[in-house]
């Protein structure tokens, strides 16, 4: 069975996948390549409308799986956090803006004018996306990104619960954010430590 890890981007989705990881054993895919985070995980493997056996966590920002049957934990931050997370993060790295003045991508972000660089995806908007994600049929837990930074663990285990998944946990350490970003800033600055 697929569960959908999914979020607007930038708001906690590689932090659950680090939880996921450690308490759980569960490797997340993707629906995108994705490259290793140094120090954190080995590339992900990429889905490819495969069913899995078992559960598989499947990372995602795509508002159109928010439509499939599949239960989701979704992830959401603090609007204006997650669009200027988003505009820093873009302008280090970013297919479409790199080298650019956040401030100038966060005001086309909140504007909802800043394609998204992935083929076939809609303008990134954070209210439409979170609407999309909240208001569908199939189960969802909602996470406040905040709440997982705070409590991660009984954070995660309650939002599984939720959505009707018990799994044993493998406690191992969970690294708090100021360790994660050593390993990759470009994932982790600019969040709280």
């Amino acid at each position: 069975m697929i569960v959908w890890l999914a979020s607007y981007p930038r708001s906690g989705n590689t932090f659950a996948r680090h939880i996921l990881k450690q308490l759980y054993g569960q490797t997340a895919w993707s629906v995108y390549d994705e490259q290793a985070i140094e120090g954190l995980f080995d590339p992900p493997h990429k889905w490819e409308g495969e069913e899995p056996e078992g559960i598989q966590f499947i990372k995602t920002h795509r508002e159109q799986d928010a439509a499939t049957k599949w239960p989701a934990l979704y992830l959401v931050r603090d609007r204006r956090d997650a669009l200027m997370s988003q505009a820093n993060h873009a302008s280090k790295c970013g297919a479409v803006a790199k080298g650019r003045d956040p401030l100038e991508i966060f005001a086309e972000l909140e504007a909802g004018e800043l394609c998204c660089p992935i083929e076939g995806e809609l303008p990134w908007n954070w209210d439409r996306h979170v609407d999309t994600w909240t208001k569908r049929e199939a189960p969802t837990a909602v996470i406040e990104f905040a709440d997982l930074v705070g409590f991660p663990k009984s954070t995660l285990a309650g939002s599984l619960e939720q959505i009707g998944i018990y799994m044993a946990v493998a406690e191992r350490d969970i690294f708090p954010l100021s360790r994660l970003n050593q390993c990759d800033e470009r994932f982790f600055s600019g969040v709280a430590k």
